[in-house]
């Protein structure tokens, strides 16, 4: 990947996707913000743009756990702290509801599914600088979290409260702080996690695209974060073949 430097570190995303990549990213968001009733959104209004996801993986302080999965260096007694850096990930592309004929929880993820979700998994690997992830137990969602957890190297957790239709501030604030962790994946479903994204920043929701990944930093609160990146998987694949 042209992320690469010569000194075997990976360049901020900001100097590898493509200025138009970033544009059309920033676009959709302003688009979608004045169809919701909010005409005067700017980009800036939400956070950086995607070009500004924040520190490279290889510069967030980690140690390794048994199993190699990376855990936090950080003081346990700084852990509860008021900011935390929240990565939304949705499911990749799962069979048709109307072409699923038992239990909704078990519709899977379709073969093409599970080969785009691998695809964006490896693509964002360099993005990701996570300490745990969270999804819901649904098959779909589980499958999704599985790869990625895999690709990123994160212990996985299931959590009944994402397989919600809807979220509730309350409940994702107590789970999310509960876990003492500064830096979160959770993997779920639509509506909720563009409802929850769009409470997060104080805006209307915001949906993402099936294997979509929103990077949200701040207080875990209606309107308390500030959104750093908003990727679509087609968007992922693109950045990593530049």
């Amino acid at each position: 990947m042209s992320a690469r430097r010569e000194d075997g570190g990976i360049d901020d995303i900001a100097s590898t996707i493509p200025s138009e990549m970033n544009n059309a990213a920033t676009l959709r968001i302003q688009q979608h913000a004045h169809h919701n009733g909010y005409p005067g959104t700017k980009c800036e209004d939400l956070g950086p743009r995607t070009s500004d996801l924040g520190p490279r993986t290889s510069d967030i302080p980690h140690e390794t756990d048994d199993a190699g999965y990376r855990t936090s260096s950080m003081n346990k007694n700084s852990r509860k702290r008021e900011k935390m850096k929240l990565y939304i990930f949705r499911h990749g592309l799962a069979i048709e509801r109307e072409d699923w004929h038992q239990d909704d929880a078990l519709r899977p993820l379709t073969p093409h599914g599970v080969k785009k979700t691998r695809q964006v998994c490896r693509a964002l690997q360099p993005v990701i600088a996570a300490e745990v992830m969270l999804t819901s137990p649904w098959v779909r969602a589980r499958a999704t979290a599985e790869i990625a957890a895999a690709a990123w190297r994160l212990p996985l957790r299931d959590a009944d409260w994402l397989a919600a239709g809807h979220l509730s501030m309350a409940t994702v604030s107590a789970e999310l702080m509960a876990l003492d962790a500064a830096s979160v994946v959770v993997v779920g479903h639509e509506p909720g996690l563009g409802e929850l994204l769009g409470a997060l920043i104080g805006t209307p929701p915001i949906p993402l695209k099936k294997a979509g990944l929103a990077l949200l930093e701040g207080e875990l609160r209606a309107g308390g974060m500030r959104l750093h990146g908003l990727l679509t998987p087609k968007l992922a694949v693109a950045w990593a073949k530049a």
